[in-house]
């Protein structure tokens, strides 16, 4: 049985294992702490084609990010398993069971980081773009590609619709088939998204909507979770990411309609520091407690942010 299973292997995932295997960022002592990653598609999911803008002079290749994060995930021996899809999650009361397409697994603790996007390694496919910025910009990536006739793929239809009336508003030559991914009997096919390879052929090429995935999360209905409570695929979560299932805790773009990577990673070192220490309140890489910047309650009601939250007089 696991410790902790991470369920996606993004900048989210990826560095909420560190955290509980590290400790300490500037200690390399490793903690008795099992953690894996279960990971359906590719290694740092959308963040891996991205191009990272933090401030005007500070900017990096999410494929960078991903190396780093990936490799440093190894060397403190987090078990990675690729090529495995989370069908089902079960609470057991004392631990999870969690059905995939390979194996089950047992584990104490589950972490949500399986992001927004049902299939982000559809973009490892020359006739897949994903349309980040405003009409006019994803006109031009789709010029750039000479494409004259492409499938607009999203999983909400609203956002797909008008995205698909200000394209051919700005170019009525071009021939655009609006396809909505399905919230419930999800097909794969063609790149793992819900469209055969058939009808991909008559077409130039696909445009995913990003923003339709950034309105309603197209990952977190793949998986079977009983009584998990969310709204539009994002996951309710406490201030410390745990969601209304004792255990179960969600992260970055999950649990979150802000998306970047700095949600991504606050939100994973949240997560990992109380899952931490819940397994391990006294720690090898930092004897006097769970790390010095963090409260030590044992619960949001009981916290010191919470009682700040709730104090009129402040």
């Amino acid at each position: 049985m696991y410790d902790v299973l991470i369920i996606g292997s993004g900048p989210a995932g990826l560095y909420s294992s560190i955290i509980l295997k590290r400790g300490i960022p500037t200690q390399n002592i490793e903690e008795d702490i099992k953690v894996g990653i279960l990971e359906k598609g590719v290694v740092g999911g959308l963040t891996r084609y991205a191009h990272i803008q933090i401030s005007k002079h500070w900017s990096f290749s999410g494929s960078n990010l991903i190396n780093n994060l990936y490799q440093e995930a190894l060397n403190l021996n987090v078990n990675l398993y690729t090529e495995t899809k989370v069908k089902k999650i079960e609470n057991k009361e004392s631990y999870f069971e969690i059905e995939t397409n390979n194996r089950n697994f047992k584990a104490k603790y589950v972490i949500l980081a399986n992001g927004i996007l049902s299939s982000p390694e559809a973009l490892n496919l020359e006739n897949v773009i994903i349309g980040l910025h405003n009409a006019k910009q994803m006109l031009e990536d789709i010029r750039e590609k000479g494409w004259q006739s492409i499938i607009l793929y999203g999983n909400y239809r609203e956002s797909v619709v008008k995205l698909s009336k200000e394209l051919l508003e700005l170019d009525n030559n071009l021939k655009v088939r609006v396809v909505i991914e399905p919230q419930n009997n999800f097909k794969e096919g063609f790149g793992n998204l819900c469209i055969s390879k058939e009808f991909v052929d008559s077409y130039d090429g696909i445009l995913i909507d990003y923003n339709a995935y950034k309105l309603r999360n197209g990952s977190t209905n793949k998986i079977e979770i009983k009584n998990l409570k969310k709204d539009l695929g994002f996951i309710y979560t406490d201030s410390f990411c745990q969601t209304n299932i004792k255990g179960l805790y969600a992260i970055g773009t999950t649990s979150n309609i802000i998306t970047g990577i700095p949600i991504c990673l606050s939100t994973a070192q949240i997560a990992a520091l109380d899952v931490g220490r819940k397994l391990n309140k006294i720690i090898k890489t930092e004897p006097s407690g769970r790390f010095p910047w963090f409260p030590r309650e044992d619960n949001w009601e009981d916290s010191w942010l919470n009682i700040l939250k709730n104090n009129e007089s402040i």
